[in-house]
């Protein structure tokens, strides 16, 4: 992940970190918001490692759970962004699943963005109509000869969006999506306790 460290001035500067050396209150880059504080790490245990491979050449390995943000479908005829396990993805190589870039990100409306909130591992439906969008692209999804204990970071952004390796845009865990949603129905309950 990209996050900053102090820079013993009284400032921060920017850092790439290992996965393994996050923890519980980091910062770490997120496109639109800058940064976002790790509130909950959640560990995984030793599972295969993926390298996914995008046609620019940049790539970042993960396993199989984790969500990658991309479009590849459209509905009522409106291109569709989902937050796809790297299992789906590689389940499904007869899509063209384009990636999220900071370009791109900025012109996302909420209701996008809202699509990639839930874990897709079983969705979308079967009644899916591809489409080619131009745009970086995962090129290759390949399994690598090892393993390694893995994590995924929850994020206190509700667009659960940050950096990885590369500066690729990637998805934070649904766990981090559903804690920030309960958090925030009962928080707006406070401010309004009779709605």
């Amino acid at each position: 992940g990209v996050g900053y460290e102090d820079d013993g001035c009284g400032g921060k500067r920017l850092v790439y970190k290992n996965m393994g050396d996050i923890e519980v209150g980091d910062s770490v880059m997120c496109p639109g918001t800058n940064k976002a504080k790790v509130v909950h790490i959640n560990e995984l245990g030793v599972s295969d490692i993926y390298k996914l491979t995008l046609s620019d050449g940049r790539s970042f390995r993960t396993h199989a759970k984790h969500l990658t943000t991309v479009s590849f479908r459209e509905e009522d005829n409106k291109r569709v962004w989902d937050s796809l396990t790297t299992e789906w993805m590689m389940n499904h190589p007869e899509y063209h699943f384009t990636v999220l870039t900071d370009d791109i990100y900025q012109n996302l409306t909420w209701d996008d963005i809202e699509k990639t909130l839930p874990s897709h591992e079983a969705e979308p439906s079967d009644n899916i109509i591809p489409k080619t969008y131009d745009g970086i692209f995962i090129a290759s999804i390949e399994k690598l000869d090892y393993q390694e204990n893995c994590r995924c970071i929850s994020l206190n952004n509700p667009e659960g969006f940050y950096y990885t390796d590369e500066a690729i845009i990637t998805h934070n865990s649904t766990l981090s999506t559903l804690a920030q949603l309960y958090i925030s129905v009962h928080y707006a309950m406070m401010w309004h306790p009779y709605r």
